[in-house]
């Protein structure tokens, strides 16, 4: 949010530009660059962007303009690499297509219904919306989504990953080190992955649909329906595996390292399919 003060931490003073506002075709896409602050971004039903915008000493201004691509929203800072913050706060049409490029500024979403797009450094992402789709890209931020039935594609490092989904929800996940935790009351597709991060589910699947977690040193936890109707399959090569749902069939691996589990819940309309190298598997009913 943009601050009350204009005194910003370490004395920097901060100035508020005039409002901007621009008519919008519908399905232009809009563009937004900033570097360090914030940009909010609220739907709402009219054909037009809105900005409001308080800035750090010496940031030029807040570019505002119309190309083929789109319409751009862009921070321009002094030369020589010098990085001055900004507080953006813009209205755009509901369902709008809309794309954010922050090196650390976060980014708030509510009331969209479109598309929308970030790619940060280290900036946090906090969205709530019945998007279409969702696609984030981050090193080090955090990812915080409150969605409906939404495509979801999210990639970071470290930082960590809480998406909490509508039914028929699409979630396709990846973190280096970083927990990741998806809920759902019941999932169409899920792929979540990564290499030393925990990852955890929570919920139901739909009929046909597939959920599948893989990571080579952290654990897994699914906590799923009772009535979910799939073919499951437990793996780990070094941890243990447990479940709350009786196996068909418990296997060891090869050369008696590690060791799988199978079972088929209800019809087996759907998959469910857990793998670990080196972390415990967990399966539980919830």
């Amino acid at each position: 949010m943009i601050p009350p003060s204009l005194l910003l931490a370490g004395g920097a003073l901060a100035a508020t530009l005039p409002p901007v506002e621009r008519a919008l075709d519908p399905g232009t896409p809009v563009h937004i660059a900033s570097t360090c602050g914030v940009v909010s971004l609220i739907g709402w039903d009219l054909d037009r962007v809105l900005l409001a915008a308080e800035v750090e000493d010496r940031v030029r201004d807040v570019g505002v303009r119309q190309t083929r691509q789109g319409l751009r929203v862009a921070v321009r800072a002094p030369g020589g690499g010098e990085e001055r913050c900004a507080w953006l706060a813009l209205r755009v049409p509901r369902d709008a297509v809309v794309t954010v490029l922050t090196d650390s500024a976060d980014l708030e979403a509510s009331q969209l219904s479109g598309e929308l797009s970030f790619h940060t450094i280290s900036g946090d992402l906090d969205a709530v919306g019945r998007l279409r789709r969702l696609s984030a890209v981050s090193v080090g931020g955090a990812v915080d989504l409150l969605l409906g039935e939404t495509e979801v594609t999210v990639q970071t490092d470290w930082g960590p990953v809480d998406i909490r989904a509508g039914r028929g929800a699409r979630v396709d996940a990846a973190t280096v080190s970083a927990p990741l935790y998806v809920a759902s009351p019941a999932i169409e597709r899920l792929q979540i992955a990564s290499d030393s991060g925990d990852l955890r589910y929570v919920g139901g699947l739909l009929s046909g649909g597939r959920i599948a977690a893989e990571t080579r040193a952290g654990a897994i936890r699914g906590e799923l329906s009772p009535d979910i109707s799939a073919a499951v399959r437990l793996e780990s090569f070094a941890g243990a595996l447990e479940s709350d749902f009786e196996p068909d069939r418990e296997e060891p691996g090869l050369l008696d390292m590690g060791s799988s589990m199978s079972l088929v819940t209800g019809g087996g309309e759907g998959s469910v399919w857990f793998s670990s190298l080196s972390g415990d598997v967990e399966l539980r009913k919830r």
